[in-house]
């Protein structure tokens, strides 16, 4: 096995281009059976499931269950509505869900447990979503951010699924929800990804979507054990892997969600270099860190299961890199293997978490950024034997101008980055 490096030499110009604020204020004492509640075909009844709203409620220290509910199951169209209610009014700022369709809140002063098909009752929230603000469904394979309006308590959320005629089945479904206390946005898909391995899949880590559970952003294929994944080196701190958002302009973060983790210990830095430094060129010293975990747990096979990255205090910066030393524990029998002792990390989806404080929703919004003039240009090359690649472009002088890919697995015979 070979590690090869492959300088490029051309024109420069070429290439010119859970803490406080995530605890939620909810435990499993609050929770009330008797109101979670679904509705169709013009009435309510109990949702039958037997762990009750303990199976989609996000707990502390109490883990979703692993395939969600069911409601609204009929023959019949029309709108559907599942209830999920808790003893006391609390603060709800956000709520992070998988599934559910539309989320509406239960208003202050309306009788509990509120009426499931009476509108006036229920204080609609909003997302961003593809450049805007809006309340467009969650499918079951997505996850979103719901933003409440500013000084929202509330005692119930309510979810609704309006499903098309032409749908093969006309029930809704909620995977599970995470209750936040503050007013934050999701504003990662506005980012462009990068990976330090396997940059192809790098796409999947900030499109809102549990990419069918196998189908994340790993370092290593999901598939296949040729002779470069064997020998790739264990996850560690002298040979991590890291994963960076960037975006078009500075932005605020108080923190970060990592969804459909395989990675145990990792830490979370932010951008610190010069304006007119690409983050993607950054050396070491244009990273600081801001959070770190240890000891995190598969997320599997729970279908919601957000862990946190408190900042402790609001940040400005171009860019976020999750630097990951060591992969998870292959503590559910699905994951034997996964980590391929140790060589293997993976990340579902990054959820980069703007404070809104009182402001509107639509301040999560960005401006686009220009498209490069120039479009991708493939870099070919030929291996004798599977090797390790690092591609970097060097200036006619011999400094080093970009690094493209680093330490990446190629197979023999002709490849393309």
């Amino acid at each position: 096995m070979k590690r090869l490096l492959f300088p490029l030499l051309v024109p420069v110009a070429l290439y010119a281009q859970s803490p406080a604020a995530f605890q939620t204020p909810l435990d499993a004492s609050q929770l009330d059976a008797a109101a979670f509640t679904e509705w169709v075909d013009g009435m309510a009844r109990p949702v039958e499931q037997k762990e009750g709203p303990r199976w989609v409620i996000g707990l502390p220290k109490e883990h979703v269950g692993h395939a969600g509910t069911k409601f609204g199951v009929s023959t019949n169209p029309g709108a559907r509505y599942l209830r999920v209610g808790w003893k006391a009014a609390v603060p709800c700022g956000a709520v992070i869900v998988r599934g559910g369709g539309v989320l509406s809140v239960l208003r202050e002063g309306a009788e509990y447990p509120g009426k499931l098909d009476d509108e006036s009752q229920w204080v609609p929230a909003t997302r961003v979503i593809k450049g805007a603000v809006g309340n467009a469904e969650v499918g079951p394979d997505e996850f979103a951010v719901w933003v409440l309006p500013p000084g929202t308590k509330t005692r119930a959320l309510r979810f609704s699924h309006t499903p098309k005629t032409t749908d093969k089945e006309f029930a809704g479904w909620l995977g599970g929800a995470w209750v936040l206390p503050e007013r934050v946005a999701n504003i990662a898909p506005q980012a462009v990804p990068a990976a330090s391995a396997n940059p192809k899949a790098a796409a999947r880590l900030n499109d809102e979507s549990n990419n069918n559970t196998w189908q994340a952003w790993s370092n290593l294929p999901a598939r296949g054990e040729d002779e470069a994944v064997r020998t790739a080196p264990a996850v560690s701190t002298e040979h991590p892997q890291w994963v960076t958002l960037t975006w078009s302009k500075p932005v605020t973060l108080r923190g970060l969600a990592c969804l459909g983790v395989g990675v145990a210990d990792v830490d979370a830095e932010i951008f610190i270099g010069p304006a007119d430094l690409h983050p993607q060129e950054a050396t070491e010293k244009d990273w600081k860190q801001v959070a770190s975990a240890a000891g995190w747990q598969a997320g599997y096979p729970q279908t919601l299961a957000p862990k946190f990255l408190d900042f402790g205090s609001a940040v400005t910066t171009r860019a976020v890199r999750l630097r990951m030393t060591r992969s998870a524990v292959e503590g559910h029998p699905h994951l034997k293997g996964n980590t391929r002792e140790g060589r293997a990390v993976w990340l579902t989806e990054i959820m980069a978490l703007m404070p809104l404080g009182t402001d509107d929703a639509k301040i999560a919004l960005l401006p686009v950024e220009k498209r490069d003039e120039h479009p991708p240009i493939p870099v070919h090359f030929t291996l004798r034997e599977p090797g390790y690649v690092t591609l970097v472009i060097d200036d006619a002088s011999g400094k080093r101008v970009r690094n493209l890919i680093s330490e990446e697995p190629f197979p023999a015979g002709d490849n393309v980055a």
